[in-house]
């Protein structure tokens, strides 16, 4: 996102205590919102000809302090709707599901907890035997509320540049997408165009000039084959998309293409894609 080595951002975590990420279940650093702001102050600031001490000190100053939940609270909410999903109570999974929403916000309740619980569920039918199935249906139905309750209260809001989301060809997991489709929403930037049949790479970009889309987002959860994946990206290049569109979720963490390309990837953090697609129409604008 900010053409930053890695080990920069763990200097700036360490040595000036400005970033405070958090941790997934496999150790990865998961930004938050105010990280992200914090950097892209250190990258303005440092642009401008400050050194990092000074531009750090300018950011502390300039973004306020929000400490996090703490990881005890965030395990708790996760306890108590895996209690739920366990017993296959759907209606307490999904009242559950609602509360944790109430106390800490649509976005930070769906990523720091539910989608987690998601995974959680998800690894577990993978790895046992296949009842675990419905455990994983009753956790997807509860959390499948939460961001239908959400579209609706943003779609009657919603308004700005038109935008394609959509699941990569095969993807059947389309909650991703769906909360990505709510954040663009309620930011006003975009009026995204939901597709979440997992259609092929060319129909996706089809509608998108149909529309006259001015970026496309797929998202994908499941890791594609390596091979796969660069047939997409040579279609998207073919048909000239290549700078508009991004890549979204954890299917594609670990593909080269974005180093080969200029196609964009978020596969880390969803507030990303608001980021990244600012800068596309800030960019379309200029052009």
């Amino acid at each position: 996102m900010y053409g930053l080595n890695p080990n920069t951002l763990r200097t700036w975590e360490r040595r000036y205590n400005l970033i405070h990420p958090l941790r997934s279940d496999g150790g990865h650093r998961v930004y938050g919102e105010r990280d992200l702001s914090c950097i892209e102050m250190m990258v303005k600031l440092m642009a401008g000809g400050l050194s990092p001490a000074q531009a750090a000190t300018e950011t502390k100053k300039s973004v306020p302090a929000t400490p996090a939940k703490p990881a005890q609270s965030l395990g708790d909410h996760r306890q108590r709707l895996r209690s739920a999903v366990q017993n296959l109570d759907s209606a307490s999974a999904s009242r559950i599901c609602h509360e944790i929403v109430d106390e800490l916000g649509y976005k930070s309740a769906i990523e720091q907890v539910l989608f987690p619980e998601l995974d959680y569920w998800g690894h577990k039918w993978e790895i046992s035997s296949a009842h675990a199935i419905a455990h994983e249906h009753v956790a997807t139905l509860a959390v499948r509320s939460v961001i239908t309750m959400q579209s609706h209260a943003v779609l009657q809001q919603s308004t700005g540049l038109p935008v394609v989301l959509a699941c990569a060809p095969g993807e059947e997991h389309d909650l991703p997408l769906l909360h990505v489709a709510n954040l663009l929403h309620e930011s006003k930037l975009v009026h995204p165009s939901v597709f979440v049949s997992g259609l092929p790479i060319a129909d996706i970009l089809a509608a998108a000039e149909k529309c006259h889309a001015k970026a496309v987002v797929i998202s994908a959860t499941i890791r594609p084959r390596p091979a796969i994946v660069r047939e997409w990206a040579d279609e998207i290049v073919r048909r000239q998309w290549e700078e508009r569109t991004i890549l979204v979720g954890p299917g594609f963490t670990r593909s080269r293409i974005f180093s080969e390309t200029r196609i964009k990837a978020a596969p880390g953090n969803y507030s990303q894609v608001l980021i990244l697609l600012s800068r596309m129409l800030r960019l379309g604008e200029n052009h």
